[in-house]
Parts: C-alpha cells; structure tokens; sequence
C-alpha cells in the first residue's frame, strides 16, 4: 500500500513539473511575441538607439517637437517628478547647463496632476518645461531624476540617473571627451 501512495505522488510531482514547463514555454513565447510587436519595447534604451520623438506642449503653452529641436542642436532631456527631493535640488543649477554647453534642454515631469509653481519658480526661463507621463513611460523611465544626451541625428548619446547636478555634469563632460577624442583620433 506504502508503495502505492509513493508512486502516485511521484507520478503527481512529475505531472506538475511538466505543467510548469508548459506554461514557462507559453509566457516565454508570449513574452517574444509582445517584443515583435512594433514600437512595444521591454528594455531601455542603449547608447546609438534612436529615441522616440514626441510632440508636447509646454507649460507656456507652445508646441514642442522633438525633431524640431533636434534640427537645431543637440538635445538633453531631465525627467523629473513633483515630489522628488533630488530633482528640486538639481533644478536652481540647470541654467549653468545652458551657459557652458550649446545643447536645448527640456525638462518633462511624469506627474499626471501636481502644482507645477515650485518647479517653474526652480527652472531658468530659458528651459522648455514639459508635462508628460507618455514621454516618460515612452523612454522607460522608472526613476527620477534621469537624463538623456540626444544627438542631432536622434540617437542616444549619454543617460543615466542623477543623484546630482555633479552627475549631470559628468554626464555632458564625458559626451565632450569623446567628441574630442574623435576629432583627434580623425587627425
């Protein structure tokens, strides 16, 4: 009789393990199917990816396109939210940005509702303000504040969090080394 239950669960444990398999194959496949899709991706962008663009409006109430500012000039993008310390902190100091680097900057709050006073009050007038969960969720951003270099050509340059404006500054110096570098190396 003994030998009889221990064969029964054995046989039940194997029948699991191949359900399990089963459905491990089905969520894999399912998972392959999701990335095939055009414009659903499951990964963040990597460096020489092209960026989606978008089109906003400002809290000045302008219309901002992506491909607009890119036709000028190299663009940063400093995703923030309301009630983020560290983006409060790094805000005051983006105008040095705008001084020392030729680039557009436009900062995008992934806020759906808050008062934006505090921030508008902390921004340079200088600096496109944007309101937009869609942009954030559209360039994978889970955490904040982050930044993304985008190059005239619409590829990823430079990203990465920022813990401060010193990570950010970092950020944009790194991007000029390799520039430099590039240039010498073409010499």
């Amino acid at each position: 009789m003994s030998d009889f239950i221990v064969i029964t669960i054995l046989v039940l444990v194997l029948a699991q393990l191949y359900l399990i398999f089963l459905l491990a194959r089905l969520v894999g496949e399912f998972i392959n199917k999701i990335r095939s899709v055009r414009g659903i991706t499951l990964s963040e962008f990597e460096i020489g990816d092209q960026v989606p663009l978008f089109r906003e409006i400002s809290d000045k109430k302008v219309k901002v396109l992506l491909k607009d500012l890119l036709s000028k000039k190299k663009t940063l993008l400093i995703f923030i939210n309301t009630t983020c310390v560290t983006c409060k902190t790094i805000l005051p100091d983006i105008n040095k940005i705008v001084e020392n680097f030729n680039i557009n900057v436009v900062v995008i709050n992934g806020d759906r509702d808050s008062n934006d006073e505090l921030i508008l009050e902390a921004l340079p007038t200088t600096i496109t303000y944007i309101r937009s969960p869609e942009t954030m969720g559209a360039y994978h951003v889970s955490q904040v504040p982050y930044a993304f270099l985008i190059s005239q050509e619409g590829t990823l340059e430079q990203h990465g969090p920022l813990k401060s404006f010193n990570n950010l500054w970092n950020l944009l110096i790194s991007e000029e080394n390799l520039i430099l570098q590039a240039k010498i190396t073409s010499l």
